[in-house]
């Protein structure tokens, strides 16, 4: 994968939350839908992520495996190998 930024989410692409300083959590889950949001400071892009009760601003998550990625790297339980 080049770039893991979610910005370059998509839908069905598996992803890891992270929190406001940028680390990641134990939060993890499929891309179910994308959204843009307006404001005076221009357009924001959230992305809904199963198992989260509200829609995630695209910077506050890395994708783990993207959909159609054969290079993934993720074990049987679907955990990020490049952290161990």
């Amino acid at each position: 994968m080049k770039n893991n930024h979610g910005c370059n989410a998509k839908l069905g692409d598996y992803v890891c939350v992270l929190n406001a300083q940028g680390n990641r959590t134990n939060v993890y889950g499929i891309v179910y839908n994308i959204e843009t949001r307006s404001s005076i400071a221009g357009s924001r892009r959230f992305v809904w992520v199963h198992g989260m009760p509200e829609a995630i601003k695209d910077s506050f998550v890395r994708i783990v495996s993207s959909v159609g990625d054969e290079n993934a790297e993720l074990d049987a339980f679907g955990s990020d190998l490049a952290d161990l």
